[in-house]
């Protein structure tokens, strides 16, 4: 239900930026005006986290582009107050709608419920089956050897992991020095991987888990979390839960987070932090 929901938001908000944008310049009021402002709004939040809004961090940013859907809909219902023409009532149910979706993307499509994860801090992080490691089949057990930070990510499709992926890549000095490896872990496929490799430009470990062997058995694999229609550019449907771990040289898991929104990530200052103080304990 949440794949065909978020494509069919975006499709929603596109054709209303066509369909109103057409109507306001050929037969203007102020109904198909509050419908445009309500799909633009739509419009540059999903376009900005692709561009001039990328962070791996959104929570706080989307209030105002829901203050712009809010808008809309006020606009639509005060012109048809005032005059309460027929045919522009489609521009009010639009806009009603557009609200609608547009809280549920922020309060039940962002949103995960319950799972089953099968990490513990103060355990050895279980490692099960074999996964890609720059290219060469390892043991995922090998990538216990050294102490590391661990991001498991959806893809290079999702915005926020990519800005999550590379906000720690822009740490890497500070991560590294600290003695600690980083793994980026994903299950998409080869090519997408080495394009986000050459973006970044780091000496990192990407670990593609390809038959999601090792991200089930800790419980991070989401059977159906990729958006409709994405598959045509060779994605699978079932991605990784977004989750930081932090493991000694012992393979013993010091911290974890698995967040319960996609939209929010723990700010690279923070793993740091965290990186420090468990530097300090054991010193």
């Amino acid at each position: 239900m949440k794949r065909i929901f978020i494509s069919a938001f975006v499709g929603f908000i596109a054709f209303g930026f066509f369909l109103w944008s057409y109507l306001v310049l050929a037969h203007f009021s102020l109904a198909y005006l509050g419908a445009l402002i309500g799909s633009v709004s739509g419009l540059l939040y999903f376009l900005g986290i692709y561009t001039f809004g990328k962070s791996s961090n959104n929570i706080a940013k989307t209030s105002y582009y829901g203050f712009g859907v809010y808008v809309g809909l006020i606009v639509v219902m005060f012109s048809l107050y005032q005059n309460p023409i027929p045919v522009q009532y489609f521009a009010g149910l639009y806009a009603a709608l557009n609200l609608v979706m547009w809280q549920k993307y922020l309060n039940w499509y962002s949103v995960y419920g319950e799972r089953d994860i099968n990490i513990l801090v103060d355990k050895e992080l279980k490692t099960k089956g074999n996964v890609l490691l720059n290219g060469d089949v390892v043991s995922a057990s090998t990538l216990l050897e050294k102490p590391s930070v661990w991001i498991f990510f959806r893809g290079n499709w999702c915005p926020f992991c990519v800005a999550q992926v590379e906000e720690v890549a822009g740490q890497y000095n500070q991560i590294t020095e600290l003695g600690y490896s980083i793994n980026f872990v994903s299950n998409q496929n080869e090519i997408h991987t080495q394009s986000l490799a050459n973006k970044l430009g780091v000496d990192v470990n990407f670990v593609i888990d390809t038959n999601s062997t090792f991200s089930k058995n800790l419980g991070l694999q989401d059977d159906a979390g990729l958006p409709w229609g994405l598959t045509v550019l060779n994605y699978k449907t079932e991605v990784l839960y977004p989750a930081i771990i932090i493991t000694d040289k012992k393979g013993i898991v010091r911290f974890f987070d698995v967040t319960d929104n996609y939209r929010d990530r723990m700010p690279t200052e923070q793993i740091i932090e965290e990186l420090q103080r468990f530097c300090n304990t054991t010193a």
